[in-house]
């Protein structure tokens, strides 16, 4: 499915989305739950902007900036073949409902942060440091999955 970056103008799209998620929606694949893919999603938005340490796992293929462009613009992801480490998949802290108001303000803070600085780099677990620009898609292709895997495309 096309994504669609996360920018100001996006983001209404992202939450809307979200707010169709239940604590009962079924999966198409893979092994998280809707409660603990919202955990997921805002555990990655947090590294996006500092707020979290992520340990790299990247290589110089994956940091190839062409590599980069290809995989989250262009190639599909697969389903359920490319397991997250269980430090970007733990346990929700929160009820349901809570964490998704606390994906919806990671959200915001992550707006805000690249609209104010759209070159500054952090860290990528996967590709290594890169813009928050390119986070943008990056953000849009991951959020457009996980939405995906449960019907919410």
């Amino acid at each position: 499915m096309p994504s669609r970056p996360l920018t100001r103008q996006s983001l209404p799209h992202f939450i809307a989305r979200l707010e169709r998620l239940e604590p009962s929606s079924q999966r198409r694949w893979g092994k998280l739950t809707p409660h603990r893919m919202l955990t997921h999603l805002k555990l990655v938005l947090e590294l996006s902007v500092g707020e979290r340490e992520a340990e790299e796992m990247s290589n110089p293929f994956l940091r190839n900036t062409v590599v980069q462009w290809l995989v989250v613009k262009i190639l599909p992801w697969p389903h359920d073949k490319i397991k997250a480490p269980s430090s970007l998949t733990p346990a929700a802290q929160n009820d349901f409902q809570t964490e998704r108001e606390n994906l919806k303000e990671a959200l915001e803070r992550f707006v805000d942060r690249a609209e104010a600085e759209p070159e500054l780099q952090t860290l990528n677990p996967g590709l290594g440091k890169i813009t928050l620009s390119f986070w943008e898609s990056v953000h849009g292709r991951h959020l457009t999955h996980h939405l995906t895997q449960f019907g919410l495309g």
